[in-house]
């Protein structure tokens, strides 16, 4: 009945998590978040992919440096940028733990079919990469569905 799969999912689900409690982060994961006011800050570009690639190689190779095991970044590097690739693909493969984003594309066919296709950063960067992924976090406050393959 999906009335009330509705009604479960979205009081039920609630409701578990009401009991569970916060849950605290792990302590030995951490998470460098950019923002607007890092991009202030850095008198860099609000889209961090355009941010000069030297940048991120900087964070990766303070991060591999501290001791960092892996490195994510959930930032989809889709265009080449002449001069920062190079520092950042180097910074990349000298960790050898960085996981770069790929991009979900998705496009509606005839009869209500619905695909997504996998994009992945540019072969400079991605080749250097421990590997890509789509990034798959909700754009919602809850999640209830989720991937496996």
């Amino acid at each position: 009945m999906p009335y009330a799969d509705a009604l479960e999912e979205r009081f039920g689900l609630e409701l578990l998590f009401r009991l569970r409690g916060a849950r605290t982060p792990p302590s030995e994961l951490v998470i460098a978040n950019i923002d607007r006011n890092s991009s202030a800050a850095l008198a860099a570009p609000d889209q961090p992919d355009r941010w000069p690639r030297q940048s991120h190689a900087g964070l990766i190779q303070q991060s591999h440096a501290s001791g960092a095991a892996l490195i994510g970044f959930n930032v989809f590097f889709p265009v080449s940028q002449p001069g920062g690739d190079e520092a950042m693909a180097e910074a990349m493969r000298q960790a050898g733990s960085v996981v770069l984003t790929s991009y979900l594309k998705p496009r509606q066919l005839p009869d209500n079919i619905y695909v997504e296709s996998i994009v992945e950063p540019i072969p400079k960067l991605a080749d250097s990469a421990l590997a890509s992924a789509p990034f798959l976090l909700p754009q919602s406050p809850v999640a209830s569905r989720y991937w496996c393959w």
